[in-house]
C-alpha cells in the first residue's frame, strides 16, 4: 500500500524503485514539459520514465539538475528504439540517452 510519495519497492535483484512515476510518452520538449517536472520534482516524484522516441530526454536532464537535489535521488528508466536493436545500436542510443539527459547512467534501461 502505497503511503507517501518517497514509497519505493524492490525488484528481485535488490535495486528499488519508487512506486509512483511520471511518464512523458507524447509530451513535447517545451515549456510546459518543463514546468510539469518541476512541479513534479517539488511534490516528490523521483522516478521518471522516457524513451529515445519520445524526443524529450533533454527537459528531463535539466529539470533533475535545476531541483538542485542529487541524481542518485531519482529514478530514471528509458526505452531503446527498434532502429537501434543491434548490440552496437543499443551501444549507440545508449550513449545519446547518458548525453541528453546530461547524467552518467541510468537506473533502468
Amino acid at each position: 500500500m502505497l503511503t507517501s510519495m518517497g514509497d519505493r519497492f524492490e525488484l528481485a535483484n535488490g535495486v528499488t524503485v519508487p512506486c509512483l512515476g511520471i511518464g512523458t510518452w507524447q509530451v513535447p520538449n517545451d515549456a510546459a514539459l518543463d514546468s510539469a517536472l518541476s512541479s513534479a520534482i517539488q511534490l516528490g516524484y523521483r522516478h521518471f520514465d522516457t524513451a529515445q522516441i519520445y524526443g524529450n530526454m533533454s527537459a528531463i536532464g535539466r529539470a533533475i539538475h535545476d531541483s538542485g537535489i542529487a541524481r542518485e535521488e531519482f529514478f530514471v528508466t528509458s526505452k531503446v528504439w527498434t532502429t537501434h536493436r543491434s548490440y552496437e545500436g543499443a551501444h549507440e542510443a545508449f550513449e545519446e540517452m547518458l548525453e541528453q539527459l546530461k547524467t552518467a547512467y541510468l537506473d533502468l534501461l
